[in-house]
């Protein structure tokens, strides 16, 4: 893959996957075409349509396991997708053993993707809400301000009809490969206007890990 064609989600997805990759028996849900199935042991698929390695078909807010049969769940890019992602959640909780880990990513400053089943976007505040009830939850921003501009610049050129066609795509893309190396120049961001609390208050997701008491 040439720099230009580096995809800058993929790549901070990657690695924290790798780093939090999860053991034992995981459930991968809304596993899509399993692209981080390498990363995991014994998997189960789940997906609301059948596709590469989607083992079982299903809804995600009712899912079809007895409780505590999973060590782990893994969901990369769902809790955005879900209609009713407290109740998701509640449903991860009653299939994962006790001890039992969740990693999970999902968006925020990001463009509809996926449509028309985007519905959603979480803050590190909603996040640590819906996961009250666990423990040791950890959340972590994707991207810092000026990498979350890049990934906003390489989503325009890929999903947007540009005035120039490829030259103008392939100028986009080398910005945001720029773009994506410079939040050193942001020391630190603020939650408001007045710099009154001191919060990442720009990023492209997040990447949680938290275990079910």
């Amino acid at each position: 893959m040439s720099l230009l064609h580096r995809n800058l989600v993929r790549e901070r997805l990657q690695g924290f996957l790798e780093k939090a990759s999860p053991s034992g028996r995981v459930l991968d849900l809304g596993c899509g075409n399993s692209r981080y199935s390498a990363l995991v042991g014994e998997r189960v698929g789940f997906d609301r349509v059948f596709g590469i390695g989607v083992a079982v078909v299903g809804d995600a807010h009712a899912l079809p396991f007895r409780p505590g049969v999973f060590d782990a769940v893994l969901s990369t890019e769902v809790l955005e997708h879900l209609t009713h992602p407290r109740e998701s959640i509640a449903e991860v909780q009653r299939v994962l053993r006790s001890g039992g880990t969740l990693v999970l990513t999902t968006r925020f400053l990001f463009p509809v993707h996926e449509s028309p089943w985007d519905h959603f976007r979480f803050t590190r505040f909603a996040l640590e809400d819906l996961l009250a009830a666990w423990e040791d939850v950890e959340v972590l921003e994707e991207a810092g301000p000026f990498s979350t501009i890049a990934i906003l610049l390489q989503r325009i050129a890929w999903q947007a009809d540009l005035v120039g066609g490829r030259w103008s795509r392939a100028i986009l893309l080398a910005v945001a490969q720029l773009t994506a190396r410079c939040d050193w120049i942001a020391r630190r961001t603020y939650g408001d206007r007045r710099r009154t609390t001191d919060v990442a208050a720009f990023t492209s997701g997040y990447h949680v890990r938290a275990r079910r008491p």
